[in-house]
């Protein structure tokens, strides 16, 4: 083997140290050289390549099995959300509320029963639950003067004594039919009884100052057509915890009520048949709780209102002993009697004797009794007409009564009386006749018989005093004055029989 054609490895130099860089077989061979080192780099780039693509393949399927999780997660989060999306069409409604079910923005539904419902969820549907409950509105401060806290727990009538006037615009009042100020405080309790047009026409922001407005209009109207007294009168007896709940009821709240209605139905408009829609509102009741006079003359009403009620009280009081003595007199019969004395009086008055002289005779007869179970019709003296029930053209009953009371007592005593005089002048009679046969048959000893009882019923009197004189006395002189002691006996034996005399009419009387 040639050594000078065996070329040098790379980096050895010749054997005298030096390149010899003009020689063209060792510039092939260094070119050959440098195309190996490139070879072998290229190897060590397709292996890092190699290890790089195994890395990939395996991230990519890390990536593919952590995508395939939560792609099975987003799948149940979907399934769980759909549920609940499902599960929210489900709704309470409570005890105190009626629900309303949309569907597409149109009612399919009304009035539905407290408990659990299931309606299309939002916003494909819902249910609207309305409370149904009553609500109270307390009118306080509308119609009444502005008052302080302190003022407030005092007595109206103590609180108008420090004010001079009232204040347009401050101080609240009512005018009345006959122009005059009135201050009044109301109880009003409502209720949505139709849920359905309750959520079409009226806004829950606006509930509030639409029943209160309607409130307020119907007041105002109401008390413009009523006098001041009428108005205090009604509060008076609304203040009366006494009156039952029928007396209580005036005609001033079933107004203002009605007329509150009525403003509460015009909004909505009117349906196709002209009906009123309304506003789903229902008023169940008004009661007016508190009525004054204008705050600066309260005391002087208070004053004419005290006299007013004393008169009536009066009044009442007069009525009501008028009732008492009439029935004490003639029971159930007095109003029958009255009315034929009224008549009887009003016939002498127009000269009519014999309508005057029937009604007499029509008074005997119920007296008597005649009348306990017949009819009586009573004609007008002035219009001849019969006199008819009140309020109707139905004719009165005035019979099928019985005379009681002192009447019939008085009327007993008479007949009793009258069947005693007529006995006690039969026995009278007997007496005589019998006395006459005697006096006929034997004169001297009928005389001297009666002489003698006629004594002896004298000597009995407990005023006379019997002297015993000795025989052959001539003359004998009595020095009379006056005994208190026999003044005494005979006014106990006065005293006594009076007693006797009235217990026996008692007795008499009550048998």
């Amino acid at each position: 083997m040639n050594d000078q054609n065996t070329p040098n490895p790379p980096g050895d130099l010749p054997d005298d140290g030096e390149l010899n860089l003009g020689d063209a077989s060792s510039v092939e061979e260094m070119q050959v050289e440098e195309r190996r080192g490139a070879s072998l780099t290229l190897t060590e780039e397709s292996d890092a390549r190699t290890e790089r693509s195994a890395s990939m393949a395996m991230a990519n399927r890390s990536l593919a099995d952590a995508l395939q999780a939560t792609y099975r997660v987003l799948q149940i989060v979907m399934f769980v959300l759909v549920g609940l999306f499902v599960l929210n069409g489900f709704q309470s409604v409570g005890e105190s509320e009626s629900g309303v079910e949309t569907r597409f923005g149109r009612i399919v539904a009304t009035d539905l029963e407290p408990g659990f419902h299931f309606a299309l969820p939002r916003p494909f549907g819902s249910i609207q639950k309305v409370d149904v409950s009553t609500v109270r509105v307390t009118v306080r401060d509308w119609f009444f003067p502005r008052l302080t806290a302190a003022q407030q727990a005092q007595d109206f009538t103590q609180i108008g004594r420090g004010r001079g006037v009232l204040t347009p615009g401050v101080d609240g009042s009512l005018i009345t039919a006959d122009r005059s100020l009135a201050h009044a405080r109301f109880e009003v309790n409502y209720s949505r009884s139709e849920p359905s047009t309750f959520l079409a026409n009226v806004h829950p922001d606006d509930e509030a100052a639409i029943v209160q407005s309607a409130i307020h209009s119907a007041i105002v109207q109401t008390v413009a057509e009523v006098s001041i007294d009428d108005l205090l009168r009604r509060g008076a007896s609304a203040n009366d915890e006494s009156s039952s709940a029928s007396a209580r009821t005036s005609l001033i709240e079933e107004r203002i009520r009605r007329i509150a209605q009525n403003n509460l139905d015009r909004i909505g408009g009117e349906d196709a048949d002209g009906i009123p829609v309304g506003a789903g509102i229902d008023i169940s009741s008004v009661q007016l709780t508190q009525a004054y006079p204008p705050l600066p003359v309260v005391q002087q009403f208070n004053e004419v209102n005290n006299a007013v009620s004393q008169a009536e009280s009066e009044s009442q009081n007069a009525r009501r002993d008028r009732t008492d003595i009439l029935s004490q007199a003639a029971g159930p019969a007095a109003e029958t009697l009255l009315q034929l004395i009224d008549n009887y009086e009003a016939y002498i008055a127009l000269g009519r004797e014999a309508e005057a002289e029937q009604t007499l005779q029509t008074i005997f007869a119920v007296i008597d009794g005649e009348y306990r179970t017949e009819p009586l019709r009573i004609e007008d003296p002035l219009t001849g007409e019969p006199i008819t029930v009140a309020g109707t053209d139905e004719p009165r009953n005035f019979g099928n009564v019985t005379v009681q009371g002192q009447v019939a007592t008085q009327i007993r005593d008479a007949e009793s009386y009258r069947v005693e005089v007529v006995n006690r002048a039969k026995q009278e009679q007997n007496r005589f006749a019998i006395a006459l046969e005697q006096y006929r048959a034997n004169p001297a000893l009928f005389v001297t018989d009666r002489w003698g009882n006629a004594m002896a019923q004298l000597n009995s009197r407990s005023f006379v005093e019997r002297f015993m004189l000795p025989s052959g006395s001539s003359s004998v002189q009595l020095l009379l004055n006056d005994d208190p002691a026999i003044a005494r006996r005979a006014e106990r034996a006065r005293n006594q029989r009076d007693a006797e005399a009235a217990r026996e009419r008692a007795e008499s009387r009550f048998q």
